[in-house]
């Protein structure tokens, strides 16, 4: 199966939930933004994007791609503020534990960022 632009491999009966989650797990950056979310709970975009030192543009990036699997969940209180929530923490920590980057995948994430750092206003 196809996960952006890359092929991932998967058992007959692996769950869609679990496919996704693992393709997405193996991008640095979006192991970062799971890992704030399992320490610090239900939080606000910019402190993510903050606390991993990525541009918020970045962060939307994978989000679309974690909300678009049900992996996180943009909640919004009374006043249209957003919180980032974790659909499946548990599930989320074992998918962590699975799943390590690959150094071409951790190098493309880390060139990700240096472009961020160079273009932030």
């Amino acid at each position: 199966m196809e996960f952006y632009g890359r092929t991932h491999y998967y058992p007959i009966d692996c769950p869609s939930w679990d496919r996704a989650a693992f393709a997405l797990a193996r991008r640095e950056t979006v192991r970062d933004v799971l890992l704030v979310l399992l320490e610090s709970g239900p939080s606000a975009p910019a402190t993510v994007a903050d606390e991993i030192d990525i541009a918020r543009s970045t962060l939307e990036h994978h989000l679309d791609h974690l909300t678009t699997h049900d992996i996180v969940r943009k909640e919004r209180d009374s006043r249209n503020r957003v919180t980032l929530v974790l659909v499946q923490p548990e599930e989320t920590v074992r998918v962590l534990e699975t799943v390590a980057p690959s150094v071409s995948d951790r190098f493309i994430d880390r060139f990700l960022r240096l472009v961020d750092s160079v273009f932030e206003v």
